[in-house]
């Protein structure tokens, strides 16, 4: 009876309250993430909570993922109006009509993995392999360090990680390509020993999740897509300074199944992957932007385009209009 208490507690103190008055002039958009309601999607919740897209004119619907659909393909359809995907440039560089906004995470929070057990102890015992991933194709991060490891591309295979992988079941587990928030953590709780290739050793110096919107939107609604970063932005700044009340909105609305010690590891990493950062949260650097385009064209042996660069970074997008004296 207590704990249905303490829920409902919970509940009513991040439901809006009864007297708030409804806004005809609310702009409904959606955001699109790329899994189920986690820790590493906080700040958008508390922007929600505490009334910073209401603020913005904004009514925003959170999303998660349902089916095969990608970020990227329900943003540029039009079924979303904002999506969270790690695979903005490697879309941006295949032409996908995106613009990134804003980085959370100044670095990657995608590792390889590879449990004991899986024979994989050096990144080249990955030849010949298959590796597991939550996205149907290998992303930026791998594809540059298999590349600077001499592994070519066709000679690992890249499949879906299965929704209940249990490396522990026996038989030798496959690699996999994860985020260092989550696999890794439940690994950890359950004593399986694994092994982490980052990156970042292998020349992959790449943002984290990004924040992006299509490129039709953006153009068409600039001050809308602003006002959506700021607000999320200051929900960011807000969550990452009150990691309790963080947990406590996540686990009483968003993923009330995940065990609560769970969603507060994944709160200190999320916080700790953050505070490395020294630029302003959300900064992206344009060179650094145009370096990761550069590094993924030749890796994907594809040729780089300095226009399409230019057109799939937000800010960018906007000095531009503002020299054409378009604003």
């Amino acid at each position: 009876m207590m704990a249905v208490i303490g829920v409902c507690v919970c509940l009513a103190r991040f439901c809006p309250a009864q007297d708030t008055p409804p806004r005809d002039d609310l702009a409904r958009v959606v955001l699109q993430l790329p899994w189920s309601h986690r820790m590493q999607f906080a700040g958008y919740y508390l922007a929600q909570a505490k009334g910073y897209y209401r603020e913005a004119g904004l009514d925003v619907e959170i999303r998660e993922r349902q089916g095969e659909t990608s970020p990227v393909e329900s943003v540029v359809l039009g079924e979303a109006d904002f999506g969270i995907s790690c695979a903005v440039l490697v879309n941006s560089l295949y032409g996908m009509p995106i613009m990134g906004l804003a980085a959370v995470s100044q670095r990657s929070p995608f590792v390889l993995l590879a449990v004991e057990g899986s024979g994989v102890h050096r990144l080249e015992d990955v030849r010949g392999r298959k590796i597991l991933s939550g996205n149907p194709y290998l992303s930026y991060e791998l594809s540059v360090m298999l590349d600077a490891a001499g592994i070519p591309p066709d000679s690992v295979q890249g499949a879906p990680l299965p929704p209940r992988w249990d490396p522990g079941a026996g038989g030798r587990p496959d690699p996999v390509f994860c985020h260092r928030g989550g696999l890794p953590i439940t690994l950890q709780q359950r004593g399986i020993p694994y092994v982490l290739f980052h990156p970042r050793n292998y020349g992959a110096d790449t943002y984290g999740e990004i924040l992006f919107t299509a490129r039709r939107v953006a153009r068409e609604h600039p001050k809308q897509v602003l006002a959506f970063r700021e607000a999320s932005l200051r929900g960011w700044a807000y969550a990452l300074v009150n990691l309790d009340e963080a947990v406590d909105l996540v686990h009483a609305l968003y993923a009330p199944g995940i065990a609560r010690e769970t969603l507060e590891d994944e709160a200190r990493f999320t916080q700790a992957l953050v505070a490395e950062d020294t630029v302003p949260l959300g900064f992206i650097s344009p060179e650094r932007w145009r370096q990761g385009l550069q590094t993924l064209a030749r890796v994907r042996k594809l040729p780089y385009d300095a226009e399409r660069a230019r057109d799939s970074l937000f800010d960018l997008y906007l000095a531009a209009r503002a020299r054409r004296n378009l604003r």
